[in-house]
Formats: structure tokens, sequence, C-alpha cells
């Protein structure tokens, strides 16, 4: 492949001084920055933590660039970003998205290289912990397909992927005939997805908590949608006994608490973190900080 076919996006985290008057826009909700190209725009992110109190936070996001004149874009937003006095600390992060349009096999032999020295890389530059979060999963799986084929069926739940995503996504890059069975479980599907992958990982209450509150509006889909049954049975004149809530008794926190396994008054306290300091959400999300125990 061409290097200038290669298309490619990257982020910047840094702080700016707090008298900046650039408009910062929420995590995952940019504005676009008025001093750099169209397309390049500013958003808060609560993993940037400024050292002193005459700094904020600031992630650049630049558009979709491509080949060499999108590395010149780059460099001359970094221009313009060294001129607003912008720093970097530890805290801080680079992230680069590429596209791949080339050959498959050839990327599944370099995600089986990767895979296969993931670990020594994360200890080499410092970032062990990458493996231990809720975002990051490991890419050897990936690798492994290619090689070893699917291990794991992919489970549909009404003709929709149910549990196995990120296998059918690399079943298409290995190139491999993936493998579907249909979910025959009782009760929520969401309660059973999310107990099968919960197991899969090592995490905190706080963090289990933050899960529990993310599943919330699922679950009160799936409620809405049984007491839109069961007002049918009513209508048909049968019993709708079976309709009954699969998630048991109580609010909707404490089903999302149970599910996720953590505690509803941790639940209970997210749910208020994110309604008065939402970016605290992602510190807790990834394991840095924890529910105060105060709060529980």
């Amino acid at each position: 492949m061409n290097a200038n076919q290669i298309a490619f996006g990257i982020e910047f985290e840094t702080t700016l001084p707090a008298r900046d008057d650039t408009p910062i826009g929420s995590y995952h909700h940019g504005t676009q920055v008025p001093w750099l190209p169209s397309g390049w725009k500013a958003e808060s992110d609560s993993s940037i933590r400024p050292t002193t109190p005459y700094r904020k936070g600031c992630e650049f996001v630049s558009p979709k660039l491509r080949g060499a004149e999108g590395l010149a874009e780059v460099e001359r937003a970094l221009d313009a970003i060294n001129a607003r006095n912008a720093k970097v600390n530890p805290s801080c992060g680079l992230h680069i998205t590429i596209t791949w349009e080339g050959d498959a096999a050839a990327l599944a032999r370099l995600i089986s290289l990767v895979g296969n020295h993931e670990k020594a890389i994360f200890a080499s530059t410092g970032t062990r912990r990458r493996e231990q979060i809720a975002y990051a999963k490991p890419i050897k799986p990936y690798g492994d397909i290619r090689l070893h084929g699917l291990r794991n069926d992919i489970v549909l739940y009404e003709g929709k992927v149910l549990d196995g995503r990120n296998r059918l996504a690399a079943c298409k890059i290995a190139k491999v005939e993936p493998r579907f069975v249909e979910w025959s479980g009782t009760g929520s599907p969401t309660e059973w997805v999310i107990s099968e992958n919960l197991v899969r990982r090592h995490l905190s209450a706080s963090q289990r908590a933050v899960i529990a509150l993310d599943i919330l509006p699922l679950l009160e889909k799936e409620a809405k949608e049984r007491q839109r049954q069961s007002n049918s049975y009513r209508g048909n004149g049968r019993s709708a006994k079976k309709c009954a809530n699969r998630n048991g008794k109580g609010k909707a926190s404490e089903a999302a608490a149970r599910i996720a396994r953590s505690n509803p008054r941790y639940v209970e306290s997210v749910k208020a973190i994110n309604a008065q300091a939402p970016e605290l959400l992602d510190l807790i999300r990834t394991g840095d900080i924890n529910v105060p125990s105060t709060s529980c």
C-alpha cells in the first residue's frame, strides 16, 4: 500500500493556560478550534491532570487525514498549538488511528506478531496497566483466530450479535468463517452478556458500579418491552405472568448492581457523581479513583 493512501486521525492530549479562550467541547463532543484548519476540534478529557491550577486539560482531535499532505497539516497544527503555550505532562497521551485497506492476511500476520509480544511491548513502554483497564483489550485473540480458528461461537439474539462482536471482526480480518449460535438462555439477555464478559475481567467494585450505570438504559428498555408484552397478554385475555420482571424485584439500580456484581449503594453514588461531576466517571471507569467510601 502506498503511504499516501493511508488515512489516519490523531489526538493530542495537552494542558493549556487557564486563561486561554479556546472553546473546549465535552468528551467525544468536541468544538471546532477557530485557529486550526476545518475539522480540528477541542474536547475535555478527565484523564488529563494539570499539575497547577493555572492550567486546564484540552485534547485536540484531528479530522480524517491522508498521506504526506495530512502529515504536513499535523505539523502546522502542532506549531499553532505550541504557539498557544500548550504543554504535556505524564497524564497526557497521544492517540493515532490508522485505516488499513491492504492485504487482510498481512494484517493478520501483524496482529499475530504484536499479540505474541504485547506484554513485553506494554512493559517496555511502562504501560502495563493498559492490560487491566476496562477500555483496553488484548490483541492476541485476533491473531489466534487466524492460526487456530474461532474457538467460541458468536451468540445471536433476534438476528443481532449479542456476544462476540470483536470475534466477528477478527474473523473478517483473518478471513475465517465465523460460527453463529442463537442465544437459548432464559431471563434477560442483557444480564447474560454482561455476566459473560465480566468474568473475563478483573474490575474493582467501583468499576463495576460504572458498568451497572451503563446498563441501566438497557434494563429500562427491556422492562418497557416486557410491559408492552404484558399489556398485549392482558388485551388477549391471557395471563401476564409470563411477562414478569425477569431481573427480580426492586429498583432498576438494584437489578443493575446485581448483574454487574456491585453494591447498589455504589451504583447510587455513581449516579450522583454522573449528575454532579460526570468528568469523574472516566477516572472511576479506568480504576484511577474509587467511589468514595463515605458515599456508600
